[in-house]
């Protein structure tokens, strides 16, 4: 059965193209229904799109995998932008009144209106972060109706390179696929994995990706810092390769092997591990180690770093967040725990439900954990039908057949359909004009009413104040009398 309603997206990361079409169910959960990956390696380079042409096909076949899923045409899909040039700008407007005046909706758009306006450099506005507006030594986050001779409204603007955009929207335009909007990939996921309680005490969220990790800050519930920088957990499986495996061993070696607690022991019995599947390599495994861990702590030291320059780093009573294919790796908590002096550090999981099906048990068999959270996080912000609706042709549906049907009737009998079809409309008119008549003949008694309803009141007004002036006439000769 065709799918006539459901939700679309596409993510583009360094190593693959991923879509996901699914729907929100009334009960607050959210259901999938098909989803496609293909690898990305050759034509993406951290997260930004390299190859065009390919983009292009891997996304078309990835489109028509999800309509084959859903038995249905997909009009248009939402699509997550991330990669190394993403970070936030933070813009600061002020507006000087010639006088004290009330806050309006008015002024406060073309406050926001002029921080869109100002040109950077090469750099395009992806979203506007709301951040508070300060009235004197007051912040509002809705100045509207405040008194005041001054408005001063602060922005964080996410930006990206131009050229970045242009070659993700450019791909999708080449594979004539529709985008229904362009989102943040990073911060959908947030929205997705970090509770609201969590983004107001203050958070750090930190997506460890294949060549990229994003970090963004929330607090007060609002986005206070994003940056990217660009080294991921590929960096450690490239690494590896050093010990002369290939890189699909030393993934394996990254994920199932390595572990950032493992310390030597110290009798003099040496733990190894076989480099090839015919046992014919070995290599110590605090070797294996040392190489996973020195990558990972040059890693977390700049995720870090990256903290301290937000300025927000002894501000997050909420602690750290972590999630992507990298988060996977052993010990890589107690690290940054380690590293940053964070005490509150974990896993994100949805703050929504995903329905439980059988694709959903097949995807969490075959993906590495926390892999799919950013392609949920932008199926989870989109609120439109992305499904391709046929336009009704009004009149016959089966026209072909229904002028073979009349063809085959004789003069007599089309005649004697028209006849009916003119005696049909009559009598719909006769039935149109009475109940007009009878609407007509209700109001018209419904205006006596009125007018009588009026009459009344008007009559019982004035033989009220006729008796007060009564009243007062016989009090005033009581006065006399007494006087």
């Amino acid at each position: 059965m065709a799918m006539t309603e459901f939700i679309a997206a596409i993510e583009l990361s360094s190593t693959k193209i991923s879509g996901i079409a699914g729907k929100k169910n009334e009960d607050g959960t959210m259901q999938v229904l098909a989803f496609s990956k293909a690898d990305a390696t050759s034509y993406m380079k951290k997260g930004v799109v390299y190859n065009l042409d390919k983009t292009a096909q891997a996304i078309t076949a990835i489109v028509k995998d999800l309509e084959q899923m859903l038995n249905s045409k997909i009009a248009k899909v939402y699509v997550g932008i991330a990669g190394q040039s993403i970070h936030t700008i933070k813009n600061v407007i002020n507006r000087t009144l010639k006088e004290r005046q009330l806050i309006t909706q008015e002024l406060v758009d073309s406050v926001c209106d002029e921080n869109i306006d100002i040109p950077n450099n090469d750099m395009t506005i992806l979203e506007v972060a709301p951040q508070e507006f300060r009235i004197g030594n007051d912040y509002q986050l809705d100045p509207v109706g405040v008194a005041s001779d001054h408005l001063e409204g602060q922005f964080m603007n996410v930006v990206c390179r131009d050229t970045v955009k242009r070659s993700l929207v450019h791909s999708f335009e080449k594979a004539d696929i529709e985008i229904a909007d362009l989102l943040v990939a990073p911060l959908a996921a947030a929205r997705l994995l970090v509770p609201e309680s969590d983004r107001r005490s203050g958070c750090i969220f930190v997506d460890f990706g294949a060549e990229t990790t994003t970090i963004a800050i929330f607090k007060n519930d609002l986005l206070r810092f994003l940056t990217v920088i660009p080294l991921g957990s590929h960096n450690i499986t490239k690494d590896l390769t050093s010990l002369k495996i290939e890189e699909s061993r030393a993934e394996y070696l990254k994920l199932r092997v390595g572990d950032l607690n493992y310390k030597e022991s110290d009798d003099d019995v040496v733990e190894t591990f076989f480099l090839d599947e015919e046992k014919t390599r070995e290599v110590p495994l605090i070797k294996i180690n040392d190489i996973i861990k020195a990558r990972a702590e040059e890693i977390i030291a700049n995720v870090w770093n990256q903290i301290q320059v937000s300025g927000y780093h002894d501000k997050l009573l909420a602690g750290m967040i972590i999630t992507g294919g990298g988060s996977n790796l052993n010990g890589l908590i107690d690290l940054i725990k380690h590293i940053t002096h964070i005490e509150r550090v974990k896993i994100g999981n949805p703050t929504i439900e995903i329905a439980h099906s059988k694709l959903i048990k097949e995807l969490k068999e075959k993906e590495a954990n926390n892999s799919l959270n950013t392609i949920l996080g932008l199926l989870a912000a989109g609120d439109m039908n992305c499904a391709k609706i046929d336009k009704v042709v009004e009149g016959t549906l089966f026209e072909g057949e229904e002028m073979i049907k009349k063809q085959e009737k004789t003069p007599e009998e089309i005649k004697e359909e028209l006849r009916l079809q003119q005696q049909k409309k009559e009598e719909e008119e006769k039935i149109r004009q009475e109940k007009l008549k009878e609407q007509k003949l209700r109001e018209e008694e419904e205006e006596k009413k009125r007018k009588k309803k009026n009459k009344k009141s008007w009559t019982s007004s004035l033989i009220k104040k006729f008796e007060e002036v009564q009243k007062n006439i016989f009090n005033e000769n009581d006065e006399i009398k007494n006087d």
